[in-house]
């Protein structure tokens, strides 16, 4: 019961969050069935949501629509992590979280020194709705605190 896939397709109130409504969220995973799911979950929260399987994808979605949020999985195809691709890809003022079922004691605290959300897979909906709402929260308040007067 506890594949991903179980649990992103878990039946939620299927009315958008207001606390996320337009919220850019860039998905990166190397398993189209975990981005569909994601795709699916967060649109209806009222995200608008780009999916990306390979670094590069996600470095060219990000040029055409910027996120604000990065999803990224720690295990990527060619090997590649998803911690050093944001520790080398992520822009500035783009906030990130990397999912893992990854059991390495050290890798939470390594992510959350450079800031970024920890989300252990399978991951639970409400932690996922908890961390995007919290960064959407932070880019308001880091959008207001850039507007000059």
């Amino acid at each position: 019961h506890d594949d991903a896939q179980t649990v992103l397709t878990a039946p939620l109130p299927s009315t958008p969050t207001p606390a996320l409504a337009g919220l850019r969220v860039l998905c990166l995973d190397n398993d189209p069935d975990i981005l569909a799911g994601m795709q699916s979950l967060l649109t209806r929260w009222g995200c608008q949501v780009t999916i990306a399987t390979h670094i590069a994808d996600a470095l060219q979605q990000q040029q055409h629509t910027p996120a604000q949020v990065w999803l990224v999985d720690q295990h990527l195809d060619d090997a590649q992590h998803g911690f050093a691709c944001l520790q080398q890809h992520l822009p500035d003022g783009v906030l990130a979280a990397l999912e893992t079922a990854d059991s390495e004691p050290e890798l939470p605290q390594q992510v959350k020194q450079h800031g970024w959300g920890f989300l252990k897979k399978p991951l639970k909906p409400a932690e996922l709705r908890a961390f995007l709402t919290h960064a959407n929260a932070q880019q308001a308040q880091s959008s207001k605190l850039h507007k000059s007067p």
